[in-house]
């Protein structure tokens, strides 16, 4: 412990295992204490609710009102993607719920559409790439990615933007680097 797991394929390396969710903090307040199965359903639930919990911020900062929120919330919550991977125990894409979260903190960072931006936020997009990459989640966090470049190049048009892009890029890639640098570096 904590570098061998004997119960999975055989016996596989838990820490440098680029899909195990070790060392990650909600790993370490789960499945570090409570009884396997419980430990997954709360695994799930807590991204489940932060999944819905984005999904409604970020569709309230477009000026959703509350039925259009508590639909987007639903939608992102019920999804046939994430029941077909939760439930055939691929933990590792559980992360994909943080999107609409990262999202919702890399507008805010950035400023809606004044290039004003508040660099708080950046902290929560770097810091909630770390913790999926220290989840094991090496498909969300690549395309989390596309989606954050794919939100810069939107808004590349226009003069403040690309300002507020210049300032909290950086920010968020360094950040993110040290964050997950046990992950990342072993």
């Amino acid at each position: 412990f904590p570098s061998w797991n004997p119960y999975h394929c055989g016996g596989l390396v838990l820490y440098q295992e680029p899909e195990s969710p070790f060392p990650g903090p909600l790993f370490l307040l789960t499945f570090f204490w409570l009884p396997t199965a419980v430990g997954m359903k709360v695994w799930i639930l807590a991204h489940l609710i932060c999944g819905t919990l984005g999904a409604r911020a970020l569709i309230a900062d477009r000026g959703g009102n509350p039925a259009e929120q508590l639909l987007g919330a639903a939608v992102m919550a019920a999804c046939g993607f994430f029941a077909e991977h939760i439930g055939g125990g691929h933990l590792s894409f559980t992360p994909f719920l943080y999107l609409p979260l990262i999202l919702w903190a890399f507008r805010r960072a950035i400023g809606h559409s004044n290039g004003r931006g508040d660099l708080r936020y950046a902290v929560i997009v770097a810091g909630l790439f770390a913790v999926t990459v220290l989840e094991g989640g090496t498909y969300p966090a690549p395309l989390m990615a596309v989606a954050l470049a794919a939100e810069s190049l939107a808004r590349l048009g226009s003069r403040d933007d690309r300002r507020a892009l210049a300032r909290a890029l950086p920010m968020i890639a360094v950040l993110f680097v040290l964050l997950a640098a046990v992950r990342l570096f072993p």
